[in-house]
């Protein structure tokens, strides 16, 4: 499911009047959106206002952005890359698992990690939740099963 199909499901469900009592915005962050000048400031500024917001996006997310409002990261499918046929996928993978939980907990607020996965008991998985994330973020963290 790509970053535009999931944003339109989770603004079914967070962002319409008739399915919830709180409205959150959806925030997408990907190529699409942010290709227009100054679209990435925008949404820059829209994310640390401090409103409450989820946000969607790619890789992009991930790296050298400092969101110091961010106390939930999900990371849905996330054994998808451990099970390529590339032999660097799986550390490829734990790599963007990390940067991604490093977006959580920044600050002064303590940040959470739920992974999505359908092998709860892949050993690489485990060891990256046990000590690496977990390590890392020096904040809360829980495999979700």
């Amino acid at each position: 499911m790509g970053t535009t199909r999931l944003s339109e499901n989770l603004h079914a469900i967070f962002a319409n009047p008739q399915t919830s009592k709180e409205l959150y915005p959806i925030i997408q962050i990907d190529r699409d959106t942010t290709r227009r000048k100054d679209s990435w400031e925008n949404i820059y500024q829209r994310i640390n206002q401090g409103n409450p917001a989820i946000l969607v996006g790619t890789q992009m997310v991930a790296k050298g952005h400092h969101f110091p409002n961010v106390t939930l990261v999900c990371l849905p499918n996330a054994d998808r890359g451990f099970l390529s046929a590339d032999f660097r996928s799986p550390e490829h993978t734990a790599q963007l698992m990390i940067q991604v939980a490093g977006r959580a907990g920044r600050g002064d607020k303590s940040g959470r990690v739920l992974i999505q996965t359908l092998q709860p008991d892949n050993e690489l998985l485990l060891k990256l939740v046990k000590d690496g994330i977990c390590f890392l973020l020096a904040s809360y963290c829980k495999s979700v099963k």
